[in-house]
């Protein structure tokens, strides 16, 4: 069973303004991964903050980093009972989103933090 997914955020603000606002996640805790312990587990010499985030069901660990990831096809679904409200904020608060008809005569939104995650928003059924 998944637990939790991690990411990496450039931007600081990104925390309350996309993932609060334009996802609607809830911040439960924050603190600092210790210094040693990022370099045993990622071999990244610094101590990031780290946000817990929660919404419906899935955890969210975002590490907040100056280290830049490169990204292909790597992306998180999520489900939303309105997920045209999760695009309208994505577009009201000038974040990159795409909306995409889908097969059921819906829409698919593809929503882009400032660093570059990727988040495919479908309507829960």
């Amino acid at each position: 069973m998944l637990k939790h997914i991690g990411i990496t955020v450039n931007y600081p603000d990104d925390i309350y303004q996309f993932y609060q606002k334009v996802l609607m996640f809830s911040t439960v805790r924050k603190f600092n991964l210790d210094l040693a312990l990022s370099a045993l587990l990622f071999n990244i010499e610094e101590s990031p903050e780290v946000f817990l985030l929660y919404n419906n069901g899935v955890e969210l660990e975002v590490f907040v980093s100056e280290t830049n990831e490169k990204k292909a096809y790597t992306h998180i679904c999520l489900e939303y009972a309105n997920a045209d409200k999760v695009y309208s904020n994505a577009i009201e608060l000038s974040y990159k989103a795409i909306k995409k008809p889908n097969r059921n005569g819906g829409f698919t939104y593809f929503i882009y933090d400032k660093s570059g995650n990727v988040f495919e928003v479908k309507e829960k059924n």
